[in-house]
């Protein structure tokens, strides 16, 4: 995921250069997954250092953020398949909280596909019809 955060913020860097238009949905968009990826970061890098978090609920915690960014998406831009992907983040985290913590990397893992690279994906296969029409 983190390698998956610097090509986006890359891809959407040159993207932005080309636009000169930048819309206030775009701006809210923005600002939901900066704000995620600065918690994912601190809670990441920072509880091993000081240990707030049990290890166990690491995952439950970022499956619980990552549900609530990409819901958030999903509202701002008006994407039914968005507010799935949140609602099986929110699944996730459930069921690793039911489970041992061994087993939390890989449903995390499972929930990658269906939860976010698959609305990515609809979504981009969206735009370039649009592009096209």
């Amino acid at each position: 995921m983190p390698l998956g955060a610097i090509i986006s913020a890359i891809r959407l860097g040159r993207d932005r250069k080309r636009s000169r238009i930048r819309t206030h949905a775009e701006h809210s968009y923005d600002g939901v997954w900066l704000a995620t990826g600065i918690w994912a970061a601190v809670i990441t890098l920072g509880n091993p250092i000081f240990q707030y978090f049990p290890p166990q609920a690491i995952h439950v915690l970022i499956s619980i953020l990552v549900g609530i960014a990409v819901y958030s998406s999903g509202h701002i831009m008006g994407l039914l398949s968005f507010k799935i992907g949140a609602l099986l983040w929110w699944s996730a985290a459930m069921i690793m909280m039911l489970v041992p913590d061994n087993f939390h990397s890989l449903i995390m893992a499972a929930a990658i596909i269906p939860g976010y690279i698959l609305p990515g994906y609809l979504l981009r296969r969206s735009v370039r019809s649009m592009r096209t029409e």
